[in-house]
């Protein structure tokens, strides 16, 4: 099953871990100065100045990582036999405490971090800021998730913001933001591609604004249309599960922007490194073979390369 979501996990230790929430009144964070609604007519590639880039961190093909966002205790060690210097772990923003983001920044790690753009989950911390009105369809499969109206910006960006300056504040080189194509699910709402892509557009310049790279999360999309309308706007992608799928192409926009594509196949599923990372080589995406997605632990990790 593609697009983990951390909370189907450790949901009911985490809803007794955050009971006492923020006590903030829906929807009672202030505007974001500078990111007006915005709209997007039009489907295209998009493209970026060369000054929004000033100040980021990149990630390139070619780099050695790791995923986990289990609610574990994060194995700090997973990458140490690693010789390639290009390294990138993806943790929860949320559960990972500063401390830990620090330690493998000292190891010369590159930290990204965890966090729903597109969904509303009732176990983390921030969850009473959100308005009842900006709340969708349940997610399938995920009992305490709900789909958000991403239409509704003025209401959600200063929730993302608040975020975002959480994940500075603990170090974030990069964000991870899941539910990033809700356009495609039973949502609740009449979302377009144009919807998501306005949004995405707005959660992007966020994370720039802190000078932290972010991701576009799965996105498969027939011809790659979606994709060549977030390679512009995004710093790099991770994909589950294309190869079985039989939709990696239209992640190849990435990597002709010398942008990196992290791409992850499930043993539960039936993958070894034999059935895809041939492909993900050629194709010079940075594989690997994990146990499940309802398992995002420390181990299984197997890459497809370079360690």
């Amino acid at each position: 099953m593609r697009g983990l979501r951390f909370g189907v996990l450790v949901a009911g230790a985490t809803i007794a871990l955050f009971a006492a929430a923020t006590g903030r009144a829906p929807g009672s964070a202030v505007p974001v100065p500078g990111l007006g609604p915005g709209t997007v007519s039009t489907i295209r590639p998009a493209t970026v100045g060369p000054g929004a880039t000033a100040g980021r961190q990149w990630l390139r093909p070619g780099t050695s990582w790791q995923w986990q966002i289990d609610g574990s205790a994060i194995d700090e060690t997973v990458l140490d036999h690693v010789t390639n210097r290009l390294k990138m772990y993806d943790v929860d923003l949320e559960t990972t405490p500063a401390a830990t983001i620090a330690r493998l920044r000292a190891k010369g790690i590159y930290v990204v971090c965890y966090m729903e753009t597109g969904g509303w989950e009732r176990y983390r911390s921030d969850a009473a800021s959100f308005p009842v009105r900006v709340l969708g369809a349940t997610v399938d499969g995920y009992p305490y998730e709900r789909y958000l109206d991403i239409r509704q910006r003025a209401m959600l960006l200063p929730i993302m913001a608040a975020r975002m300056d959480r994940a500075k504040a603990k170090g974030c080189h990069g964000i991870e933001p899941d539910l990033d194509d809700t356009y495609t699910s039973n949502t609740g709402f009449p979302l377009t591609m144009a919807d998501q892509v306005a949004y995405n557009t707005d959660i992007a310049a966020l994370a720039h604004a802190r000078s932290m790279s972010i991701g576009l999360k799965n996105g498969a999309s027939p011809g790659g249309v979606f994709e060549r309308a977030m390679v512009g706007i995004t710093d790099w992608a991770l994909n589950e599960q294309c190869n079985q799928f039989d939709e990696c192409a239209g992640y190849a926009v990435f990597v002709a922007q010398h942008k990196p594509v992290f791409q992850v196949e499930y043993i539960d599923e039936g993958a070894t490194t034999l059935s895809f990372c041939p492909a993900d080589n050629a194709a010079n995406y940075d594989g690997l073979l994990k146990a499940s997605s309802d398992s995002l632990g420390a181990k299984p990790r197997k890459a497809c390369r370079l360690g």
